[in-house]
């Protein structure tokens, strides 16, 4: 997809804003890191305690590769953001069960899909934590039912142009994934 990313929208608004610089170019790139922390901290509190979530938003802030992508303004650091916010959004629809907290993330979940090329495995991620949350939380399934209708149709929304795009031109839309992939040239099976 030859499309600009967000980050490169951010990059052009801070240019603009401070001038022609590395500090300006870099500077969206740290932001969208230590919102990454905060939303991780955030979500881990949702699923475990503030405890657990002190200690893993301080192990993401001071993890090699996080804190690389976080200053080298390149893309790698939207895909984490991204992907935090929505599981965040999806724990709280499930915990506070209000209809517009669904749409919120399915939104965010669909939205993922105009980011990295990384991006388009998370709908797999999304589902594989909304069943350990359904299996886990007792009576869960039930109560949540008119809310993932709603996520699942925001989800669709959301993507629906990058979902038409991949439809009529599929060899272009996952050109880079065949070509970064860990199984490329192997069968699937093989792969694994």
């Amino acid at each position: 997809l030859h499309t600009a990313s967000p980050l490169d929208y951010l990059q052009a608004l801070s240019i603009r804003g401070l001038g022609q610089t590395i500090a300006a170019l870099r500077l969206p790139s740290a932001v969208l890191g230590a919102v990454t922390v905060w939303l991780f901290f955030l979500l881990a509190r949702e699923l475990f305690d503030r405890r657990v979530a002190l200690a893993g938003a301080f192990l993401l802030a001071v993890s090699f590769w996080f804190i690389v992508m976080g200053r080298s303004a390149m893309h790698g650091i939207t895909p984490p953001v991204v992907t935090v916010l929505a599981a965040l959004l999806l724990v709280r629809a499930l915990r506070c069960g209000r209809l517009t907290d669904y749409l919120w993330a399915g939104l965010a979940l669909g939205g993922a899909a105009w980011g990295y090329s990384v991006l388009r495995v998370f709908p797999a991620v999304a589902v594989i934590l909304l069943a350990y949350l359904l299996v886990t939380r007792r009576g869960l399934a039930r109560r949540a039912y008119p809310g993932l209708a709603i996520y699942a149709a925001a989800a669709l929304l959301a993507a629906a142009p990058v979902l038409q795009y991949a439809r009529l031109h599929s060899a272009e839309f996952w050109k880079r994934t065949r070509e970064e992939s860990v199984f490329r040239g192997k069968p699937l099976a093989k792969g694994l």
